[in-house]
């Protein structure tokens, strides 16, 4: 992933989402209860952000025991990964599913309620997508004969293709090959997977929220 192409794209997103709900934005920051229960509920989002996924490739057939989810911190991911080998139309609706539920949806949602954490939230959640809509732009160009696996890591995949697939505009290459159909027959992985080093930051992450909720 050309992580530059995606900095940029994530602070234009959050700075053109923020400009029409600036009162509201402006609520939340000096409120700090409000701040604080933002804080709170944007950890539960991020994990919404992954299961939204999942559900985006079960809906396309995929079973739960080929989905693994996963933190490494240390990377800044939270990651859905996909075991099996899935369609274009699979990977499109799945990329979007959270950016839709859970962004979209809930910003307008925030503005017709008067709701400034759901609108922050929605704007987090937004700008946070933007691997996601990098990802989908680059897939509408490919052709429908592609296949995608998550095999590895949360920030590799592999897309098989009859095609050049060479000039993408947010992915980056890291290899390429001759695929074999039994490649990927041996992956081994957890269903949960998540680092130490996310475990202490998430545990840490909770003592500071009840630190502040007992100050504030």
């Amino acid at each position: 992933m050309n992580l530059v192409t995606a900095n940029v794209l994530a602070t234009v997103i959050l700075i053109l989402f923020c400009i029409p709900v600036y009162n509201y934005i402006i609520d939340l920051i000096t409120d700090t209860k409000l701040f604080v229960l933002t804080f709170i509920l944007y950890m539960v989002w991020m994990l919404l952000h992954e299961i939204l996924h999942g559900i985006g490739h079960m809906l396309c057939g995929v079973k739960p025991k080929d989905l693994s989810y996963g933190a490494d911190i240390k990377k800044g991911i939270l990651f859905c990964l996909v075991r099996k080998e899935v369609s274009k139309k699979d990977i499109l609706i799945s990329l979007l599913f959270p950016f839709f539920f859970i962004g979209v949806v809930t910003y307008i949602l925030g503005i017709v309620i008067n709701n400034p954490v759901l609108i922050a939230l929605s704007i987090f959640n937004i700008s946070g997508a933007c691997v996601d809509l990098l990802m989908f732009f680059d897939f509408i160009k490919l052709g429908n004969d592609i296949t995608y696996i998550e095999p590895g890591e949360g920030d590799t995949f592999y897309i098989m293709s009859n095609k050049d697939i060479k000039k993408l505009f947010g992915l980056k290459l890291l290899e390429e090959g001759i695929y074999k159909e039994d490649m990927f027959s041996n992956i081994s992985y957890k269903r949960f997977d998540i680092s130490k080093f996310s475990i202490v930051f998430f545990i840490l992450c909770v003592i500071s929220t009840i630190a502040m909720l007992l100050v504030f």
